[in-house]
């Protein structure tokens, strides 16, 4: 007996078990662990070839070595053959660290997908690793591509992320330890530079069911809840509430901006913006300076996702701290539209507080909000006229219009005075959208440039346009609009949220 089992092992330990370090059987043709993980077993007479061959224990690349314990993951996660054996199921490779040397049997007959409470940190970063590797895959980009596409454009309104902590996280982002936080927020990244058109075996009129979307928020959540807060995941966190607002994923926004303030009130982001709201450039840390960019990303996407369509503006999560206006610790064009935003949540929560009343008695509230925005339209039109700018002059002007419709619908009529001033700001806002498509023309890789507030302003200024009309009892002069509509229509080839603002406008795309 003992010389036919003899006769049957292998003199030497198979290549896959050895590269992994793993004990092996030496079980031929195939060892036991070869078998059971279905791997190539490197056994036998070819064995000795190929370990004669200045191998150093690994025939394959460190990429390779990863995508193939992956998909050994997914196989067992996923079983294509619902006939396949409950043993089969269950067979996981063990985690790092665990060695089959001391004794201990592999830990890879728990099935995390069925025990959730299985499902280890360590494995949650190699699967979040693997996604981002599969969707670069999948659209032939890398992650320097992405990056870099998104600093050309989304970056320049959303200066939240700091170039030099990515490109010095990127270095090592090779290791066979992914940096959950950088893999995370690439993950995302790519989610908002990429085409509705881009997405895979899904509906561009619902992206809601994009695979990337849904393995980006999938791995969002996960490790959200299972790990500590990090300001990667805050980023990340941002941008895909970017995407959900653009997009039109419903409802998903408000939920995903709830958590970064959650997580950024939990890292005191709030207490280091305020401690930090009127210091010298010099005497701010490159971390901290980022932080308090990234609370004031977050304060002004928590303002964008409440604007129209959105008839009744959602609670705000992000409150702005008194003294950011002052600080040197970003470029003059995010501080501007930060305090644009502020006058854009003054209206909001205007008409959060008394979108139940029907009577009048507010209107000395709705003056002084007025008078707050008109000081500052003076100091965004000084600036523009020597600067050429048009930063923050879009949001403040839709507040002001915004402000003046919610006032002519409660009160139920437009008098000539308001009528005046609604056209004369849908006018002025003409002026800027216009400008906007003259600075770049609608290519597609410049439409990566658009912010949301863009389009949120198209649609106020169609609804107010044919409000006036509405009250006024005259016709709606299409051509009136002709500049408005066919602007929604071209972002709508980006950004699914424009299609639904000109339908919404009563247009057919």
């Amino acid at each position: 007996m003992s010389s036919l089992s003899t006769s049957h092992a292998a003199q030497k330990t198979c290549l896959q078990c050895k590269s992994s370090k793993k004990k092996c059987d030496k079980g031929l043709p195939r060892c036991g662990r070869c078998t059971r993980l279905s791997l190539k077993c490197l056994n036998g007479p070819t064995a000795d070839l190929e370990d004669t061959g200045g191998n150093d224990g690994t025939n394959d690349s460190r990429f390779d070595e990863v995508f193939r314990r992956l998909e050994k993951l997914e196989a067992n996660a996923f079983p294509r053959n619902v006939t396949t054996t409950e043993a089969s199921h269950t067979q996981l490779l063990s985690p790092p660290g665990n060695s089959e040397a001391t004794g201990s049997t592999e830990k890879g007959s728990e099935n995390w997908t069925l025990k959730a409470a299985e499902l280890g940190s360590q494995w949650m970063g190699w699967m979040l690793w693997g996604s981002l590797l599969r969707v670069l895959e999948q659209t032939g980009r890398t992650v320097q591509s992405v990056m870099e596409r998104y600093f050309k454009h989304i970056h320049h309104w959303l200066p939240m992320i700091s170039r030099t902590r990515v490109a010095k996280e990127y270095q090592g982002f090779g290791e066979l330890e992914p940096n959950a936080g950088l893999t995370m927020l690439v993950l995302a990244m790519h989610l908002v530079v990429t085409s509705p058109s881009e997405h895979p075996n899904s509906n561009r009129n619902d992206l809601s069911e994009s695979p990337w979307y849904r393995a980006c928020k999938h791995h969002f959540a996960q490790h959200i809840g299972l790990l500590e807060p990090e300001l990667g995941f805050i980023q990340a966190g941002i941008l895909i509430a970017l995407f959900e607002h653009s997009q039109g994923v419903k409802g998903r926004a408000h939920t995903t901006i709830g958590i970064c303030a959650r997580m950024a009130y939990t890292l005191d982001f709030d207490v280091t913006v305020a401690e930090h709201s009127l210091t010298d450039p010099g005497e701010v840390q490159p971390r901290d300076a980022e932080i308090v960019r990234t609370w004031w990303s977050l304060t002004v996407m928590d303002r964008y996702i409440n604007m129209p369509p959105l008839t009744v503006p959602k609670q705000p999560v992000v409150y702005q701290i008194e003294g950011l206006v002052s600080s040197p610790l970003m470029v003059e064009n995010c501080l501007i539209e930060v305090e644009a935003s502020r006058m854009l949540a003054q209206v909001q929560a205007f008409i959060r507080i008394h979108r139940r009343e029907m009577q009048t008695s507010f209107n000395a509230d709705s003056v002084s909000i007025m008078n707050a925005i008109n000081e500052y339209m003076v100091m965004l039109k000084a600036r523009h006229d020597t600067t050429g700018d048009w930063t923050g002059i879009a949001v403040t002007l839709g507040a002001a219009l915004q402000l003046q419709c919610f006032g002519v619908e409660k009160r139920g009529f437009l008098d000539q005075e308001t009528k005046t001033l609604i056209l004369s700001l849908i006018d002025e806002l003409k002026g800027v959208v216009s400008q906007c498509q003259n600075m770049g023309g609608f290519e597609e890789d410049y439409l990566d440039c658009i912010q949301p507030s863009y389009i949120s302003i198209m649609y106020l200024t169609g609804y107010a346009y044919q409000m006036v009309c509405s009250q006024s009892e005259q016709p709606v002069d299409e051509g009136e609009m002709t500049q408005i509509t066919q602007m929604l229509r071209s972002l709508d080839l980006r950004y699914k949220m424009a299609g639904e603002a000109f339908r919404a406008l009563g247009g057919v795309l």
